[in-house]
């Protein structure tokens, strides 16, 4: 049998799930584990944790779409991959290859509008597996359905806008949005 080099973690960067199942600070790889040896960022979260919601959206009010469209791309590298003009504003979206970002410019009296001069972020989104389940557990943790936007749950970009406690909008998708992974 192939014996594996055994590494003890310092406390601080231990993943805490894995010492509690290996009973304490105590090697996390090897056979007799069976675990692979990982880390955690400063906040203990699990450097190779899966979840199945992540943040895969972000969307800044900006005054000049063009401009801050050409900002992005040029400070970021990033590339546009889609626009909208619709009845309540315009959006230009950009994405560095797994994450997608709308910049819009919403209609002067539209109730998404902020305030004048208002710039920054206005809401973000999160790519779900299971858009039932992401609901229930948001309204159950005290979120609020707002509105949806787009017919078919099954296509990019299609989302359901919440409010958290605090009236922080977000929205869920199940495909996500142009230019977030699998495009």
């Amino acid at each position: 049998m192939r014996s594996f080099p055994q590494f003890i973690l310092p406390p601080m960067l231990a993943c805490k799930r894995c010492l509690s199942a290996t009973g304490g600070i105590t090697p996390v790889f090897g056979p007799s584990r069976n675990m692979p040896l990982h880390y955690v960022n400063a906040h203990g979260v699990p450097i190779h944790a899966e979840s199945s919601m992540k943040i895969k959206h972000i969307a800044l009010v900006v005054p000049d779409l063009e401009a801050a469209a050409t900002f992005y791309e040029t400070a970021f590298d990033m590339k546009r991959v889609g626009r909208d003009d619709l009845e309540m504003g315009s959006g230009i979206y950009l994405s560095d290859g797994s994450t997608n970002l709308a910049l819009l410019q919403y209609k002067e009296g539209h109730p998404l509008a902020p305030s004048s001069g208002h710039a920054g972020v206005h809401h973000f989104g999160f790519q779900v597996d299971d858009l039932d389940e992401a609901e229930r557990r948001i309204e159950a943790a005290g979120g609020k359905f707002f509105f949806s936007l787009g017919n078919d749950p099954e296509k990019k970009n299609f989302e359901k806008k919440f409010k958290d406690p605090f009236g922080v909008v977000f929205d869920i998708s199940k495909n996500g949005w142009e230019g977030t992974n699998g495009d």
